[in-house]
This record gives C-alpha cells, sequence and structure tokens, in this order.
C-alpha cells in the first residue's frame, strides 16, 4: 500500500536517539561516540532526523556532558542499571512535547530520510497508537514511533520488570511498517562491524 506524502510530520513527532545501552558486544564502548566516517555514530543520527522531526532528544545514561555539547535535551533511565531501549523511551515521553516519539538506536548509520513519514502514515492509516518498522524477515523494535498516550501503559510494564519492546507491542494497538530495503536496519554491534562498514563505503565510493 502507497501512504501519501504527509504534511506537518515534523510539527508532530519528536525524535529519540537511543545511546543508553551498555555496549557489550563492542567491549563496553559507549556506542554514540564511536567515530565512523569520521563522525560520531550520534552526530550521523542527528543529521538524518533533523530534516524529520520538530525536534530531537538523546536518551544517554553516560558521557552525559558529551552529548549533551550537541544541543540536544538529555534524557536519562530513571533507574540505573543499563534497563534496555524502553527504560530510555518511557524517560522520553515523560519529557515529549508532541504527540509523537520517534526511537532510533545510535548505531545504525543508514536509517533513511523517510522514516518518520512512512511510520507516522502507517500509524495513522491503521488509527494505532505505536508503529514499528520491520524489514521482509523481522521486526525491527527500536526503529519505532510512539504515541505519548501509551505512556501510562509502558510505565506499568515496566514496574513489573518487563523489558522487551515486542512483548510491550502485543498489548498495545500497534501497526508495522515494512522496508524492503534491509541495508537501512544495518546496526553496528562490535568493532569488526565497523571496519566492514566503512570498508564497504570507501569501495562504494571507490567504484563510483
Amino acid at each position: 500500500m502507497t501512504i501519501s506524502v504527509l504534511e506537518n510530520t515534523c510539527d508532530s513527532v519528536t525524535g529519540l536517539i537511543l545511546c543508553g545501552g551498555q555496549g557489550r558486544r563492542m567491549g563496553g564502548v559507549d556506542k554514540g561516540l564511536i567515530q565512523v566516517g569520521g563522525k560520531s555514530l550520534v552526530e550521523s543520527a542527528i543529521t538524518l532526523l533533523k530534516p524529520q522531526v520538530g525536534d530531537i532528544m538523546i536518551s544517554a545514561n553516560r558521557s552525559l556532558d558529551t552529548y549533551a555539547s550537541f544541543g540536544m535535551q538529555i534524557v536519562v533511565d530513571e533507574t540505573p542499571g543499563f534497563n534496555g531501549p524502553l527504560a530510555g523511551v518511557f524517560a522520553a515521553l515523560k519529557e515529549c512535547r508532541t504527540p509523537w516519539l520517534l526511537t532510533v538506536p545510535c548505531d545504525a548509520p543508514s536509517f533513511g530520510g523517510d522514516l518518520a513519514e512512512r511510520l507516522l502514515g502507517r500509524v495513522l492509516l491503521e488509527k494505532a497508537e505505536i508503529c514499528c518498522a520491520r524489514d521482509v524477515s523481522r521486526l525491527q523494535p527500536t526503529f519505532c514511533l510512539y504515541n505519548v498516550r501509551v505512556r501510562n501503559s509502558l510505565e506499568n510494564y515496566l514496574d513489573r520488570g518487563e523489558r522487551k519492546i515486542d512483548l510491550f507491542f502485543k498489548d498495545q494497538k500497534t501497526a508495522f511498517e515494512t522496508f524492503d530495503d534491509d541495508e537501512r536496519f544495518l546496526n553496528l554491534n562490535s568493532g569488526q562491524d565497523v571496519v566492514n562498514y566503512e570498508t564497504s563505503r570507501s569501495a562504494l565510493y571507490s567504484d563510483s
């Protein structure tokens, strides 16, 4: 189904860059601050999000002064211990001043310039409260659009000790938008992933 271009997407959506994880497979480093292609991953995410949303927040649990230097509002998990992406989503929903919150992970440098428009189009079409991206084979739950109305439900979910994003979706009216270009959801989980990504980019530019 083709969804027509939506006007005023930026007025309705706040972006949230998820930088609050432990980066275990990256040796415990703060992934959002890793340099890839000459700039940090969080900077790449900001560049992609800016044209799509009205405002941007960063979910972080360390390196707070460094993240604050990018000029975005920083939201910190209410409970310590790196409790997963939903903890960051909840903290951001409490601060969000638009009807919708769009989340993207900091380690996916190629998520494209149409993410907000397509997720918002789908969620409005299906009259849902959440829209999750997926590729042809699986869900991509950190690429997600939340209506601020789910904040109380999410708080109750977290209070029960639950953390899995896809299980939370089952309790809400959730829509799904399918993207057929899997490359946009490529995430850099390890040092080798970074090397492979930069190598592929170098090869692409050298061939063009």
